[in-house]
C-alpha cells in the first residue's frame, strides 16, 4: 500500500467519523421562522441547598450523589408561535422528566407511581400543543429532570413551533441516534455470529472466535444506546458496559498477538487486571471512576500498541490494525472527555463506536481472507493457465465440429427442400402452363395466376442460397420478374452503389426480404400505371421507387386495417421481422419505398 492509497482510506475513515458525529450530535441546525427556542429560565435543585437560579441552555449536572432532581421553569408568548398548530420538542435530556404547560402534563407515566417520562436520555421528546392549553402571555413551561447516579442531569434545548416542522426534526433526530444505533446493534449481531459460524466451519481457528468476542462486546456496549430498555425493561448499568469496552480491546489485540506475533502478554495481563478490578468495584460500590479507570487504561494500551504495530511487516495488514487501534484511543479519549465535561454529551463520539468497531473487524478480516486468497491463487496460478489454455482450445474444437456439422446438416435438408420443390410444386406448374398453351386455353386469370405461383415458388427456392447476397438475390428476383415487367411495358433501372449487408443474414431473412420487394414491385405493375422501377441499394438500405400516379398512404393503410388485408401491414410485419425499418413516401408523380437495417457486426 503506498502513501496515496493510505491517505485516501485516512480521508475517508475521517470522513465516516465526521459525517456520523454530525448526525448524531444533540441537535440539528434550523433556519424555521416559525419556531422559537427557549434558553433563558429558572433552575431549582430540591435535592440540594443550594437557592434557585437564572440557567441558560444548555444545561447540565454531574456529580456522584445517589439521585438527582432539577426542576427548570421557562415563559413565553403565544404571539411569537404560529397559528397553525403547535408542538413542542426537546432534542436530547437526561434522564427522566415530568413536563407541564400551564398545569397540563405532557409526559405519560410508565405505572402510577412513576411520576416521570423514563429514560429519554438518547431519544428527543416531542409532543403537540392544544390551543385550548395556551394563552396569549406569560405561558410557564415547567419540566422536571431526575437521574440516578449512573446517569447525569442534562437538558440541551427547548424549540416550540409549528408542529409538522417538529415533528420532521424529532424523527430525523430519532433515527439518526436511536436508528443508527439498532442499526449497529444488528450489524454487530450478525457480525458475531457469523464470524462464531465461520470458526465452527473453518478448522476451528481461534482468530474467528476472538473476532467474534469482539463483536459480542460491541454488541453488549451498544445496548446501551438502543432504548431497548423502554421494550425488555434492561437494567442500566455501567459495570457491563465497561467490560465491553475492556473486552473489544482485549480480543483484538488477541487477535493481533496470535496473527502478526506482536507478543503483547504484558499489555493484555493488564486489561485482565483492569477487568477484575472493575467487578470487584461494581461488587462493592458503583463510581465513576471505575470507568475513568477503564478509559485511562484503554487509552494507555491503545498508544503503545500502536507504537508495536509501527514496527510489523505487512503494509496492508498494519494499516487495519492501525485503523482499529487509532479508533480504540479516539472512541477511549472522547469518552474520557465526556465524564469530564458533560458538555462533550453534545456530541455522539461513543455512540458510534460500535457500528466503526464493526467495520474495522470486517475489513480486517477481509484483508485476512485476501491474503490467504491470494496465496491461494499464487500456488494454483500455473495449473489454472495450462487448464485455461487447454480448455479453450478443446472448446473451440468443439464449436468447429460442431458449426460444420449444423452447416452439413443445414445444407443437406436446405437441398431436399430445393429438390422437392424444383420437382414436385414446380414441375407440377410447369406442366399447368404447357397444357395450357398445348390446348390453347385462354382463360388470362388461370394462366396469371400460375404464372405468379410459379415466380412465387421461385423465389422460395431462390431464398435458400447460402450467402445471404442481397445483390445475388435481388438479382434473381430480376430474372424472375422482367418477363413479367416487360409484358407491362415497366423498365427495370439499376443503381447499386455498395453491397447490401443484412444483420442476421438467413433463409428466412432473405425471404422475407425478397416478398417486401416483390410485393413492392407488384404493385407498382398493378396499380401505378407507371413506365419505370428504379431499385438502389447501399449497405443498409433497398429503395424501390417508380414514377406512377402514386396513392394516399395513410388511406391505403386505414382500409388494409379494416378489411384484414395483408399488403402494405403485411410489408410492414415482415420489415419488423427482420429488424428493419420500413418508409413508404408517394405523391401525385410516384411512390417510393425505404428499406433501412442496422449495420451488420462481424461475426466473432
Amino acid at each position: 500500500m503506498n502513501w496515496i492509497t493510505g491517505s485516501i482510506l485516512t480521508a475517508l475513515t475521517a470522513g465516516l467519523i465526521a459525517l456520523l458525529l454530525q448526525l448524531t450530535q444533540a441537535d440539528l441546525p434550523s433556519s424555521d421562522a416559525d419556531t422559537i427556542s427557549l434558553s433563558q429560565g429558572i433552575v431549582c435543585r430540591p435535592d440540594t441547598a443550594q437557592p434557585c437560579a437564572p440557567v441558560t441552555l444548555p444545561y447540565f449536572v454531574i456529580d456522584n450523589e445517589n439521585s438527582k432532581k432539577a426542576t427548570l421553569t421557562f415563559s413565553f408568548d403565544r404571539t411569537d408561535l404560529p397559528s397553525d398548530l403547535t408542538a413542542v420538542y426537546l432534542p436530547r435530556l437526561s434522564d427522566n422528566m415530568s413536563l407541564t404547560i400551564n398545569g397540563t402534563s405532557f409526559t405519560s407515566r410508565i405505572h402510577d407511581t412513576a411520576p416521570y417520562y423514563r429514560s429519554l436520555w438518547n431519544r428527543p421528546f416531542y409532543a403537540i400543543i392544544p390551543d385550548s392549553v395556551l394563552q396569549d402571555y406569560n405561558n410557564t413551561l415547567n419540566i422536571e429532570l431526575s437521574a440516578t447516579q449512573e446517569r447525569n442531569l442534562a437538558l440541551v434545548a427547548i424549540h416550540i413551533g409549528e408542529a409538522d416542522a417538529l415533528l420532521l426534526r424529532s424523527e430525523l433526530m430519532h433515527l439518526y441516534r436511536v436508528g443508527f444505533s439498532r442499526f449497529a446493534l444488528g450489524l454487530t449481531i450478525a457480525t458475531a455470529i457469523s464470524l462464531a459460524i465461520f470458526w465452527l466451519f473453518r478448522q476451528r481457528k481461534p482468530q474467528f472466535l476472538l473476532m467474534a468476542a469482539a463483536a459480542a462486546c460491541a454488541t453488549v456496549y451498544s445496548l446501551q444506546w438502543t432504548r431497548l430498555d423502554q421494550i425488555f425493561d434492561l437494567p442500566d448499568t455501567t459495570t457491563a458496559r465497561d467490560l465491553a469496552v475492556l473486552g473489544q480491546i482485549y480480543f483484538i489485540l488477541r487477535y493481533a498477538d496470535m496473527s502478526l506475533s506482536m507478543r503483547l502478554p504484558v499489555l493484555l495481563r493488564a486489561i485482565e487486571a483492569t477487568a477484575v478490578a472493575t467487578v470487584f468495584f461494581a461488587l462493592t460500590s458503583q463510581d465513576w471512576n471505575v470507568t475513568l479507570l477503564v478509559y485511562a487504561v484503554t487509552l494507555l494500551i491503545s498508544i503503545i500498541a500502536l507504537g508495536k504495530l509501527v514496527t510489523i511487516g505487512g503494509l496492508w495488514t498494519r494499516a487495519f490494525w492501525l485503523v482499529s487501534v487509532v479508533l480504540l484511543a479516539v472512541l477511549t479519549i472522547s469518552g474520557y472527555a465526556r465524564l469530564i465535561d458533560p458538555t462533550m454529551a453534545l456530541y455522539g463520539f461513543a455512540q458510534i463506536s460500535p457500528m466503526l468497531m464493526t467495520f474495522t473487524i470486517i475489513g480486517v478480516l477481509l484483508a485476512e481472507l485476501a491474503y490467504a486468497q491470494r496465496r491461494s491463487d499464487a500456488m494454483t496460478r500455473a495449473l489454472s493457465v495450462q487448464v485455461a489454455e487447454k480448455t479453450a482450445e478443446l472448446a473451440k474444437s468443439y464449436r468447429q465440429m460442431e458449426r460444420f456439422t449444423r452447416d452439413r446438416a443445414v445444407a443437406d435438408e436446405r437441398q431436399r427442400i430445393m429438390l422437392d420443390l424444383h420437382d414436385g410444386v414446380g414441375g407440377q406448374l410447369v406442366n399447368a402452363l404447357a397444357y395450357m398453351e398445348s390446348t390453347q386455353t385462354t382463360d388470362l386469370t388461370l394462366r396469371d395466376a400460375l404464372e405468379e405461383a410459379l415466380r412465387d415458388l421461385s423465389l422460395m427456392i431462390d431464398s435458400m442460397t447460402p450467402s445471404g447476397d442481397v445483390s445475388v438475390l435481388l438479382g434473381m428476383l430480376r430474372g424472375r420478374l422482367e418477363p413479367l415487367l416487360a409484358q407491362h411495358g415497366l423498365v427495370f433501372n439499376w443503381q447499386i452503389e455498395d453491397d447490401p449487408v443484412m444483420p442476421d443474414p438467413g433463409p428466412s431473412q432473405n425471404l422475407r426480404l425478397m416478398r417486401i420487394a416483390q410485393e413492392a414491385i407488384t404493385n407498382v405493375v398493378k396499380h401505378a400505371n407507371a413506365t419505370s422501377i428504379t431499385v438502389a441499394t447501399d449497405r443498409t438500405s433497398l429503395m424501390i421507387s417508380d414514377d406512377g400516379v402514386g396513392f394516399d398512404v395513410h388511406a391505403a393503410l386505414a382500409r388494409a386495417g379494416q378489411a384484414g388485408g395483408f399488403g402494405l401491414p403485411g410489408m410492414q410485419r415482415r420489415a419488423k421481422s427482420i429488424g428493419a425499418q420500413l418508409d413508404i413516401r408517394s405523391c401525385g408523380n410516384g411512390t417510393e419505398l425505404i428499406l433501412t437495417w442496422p449495420t451488420a457486426h462481424p461475426a466473432p
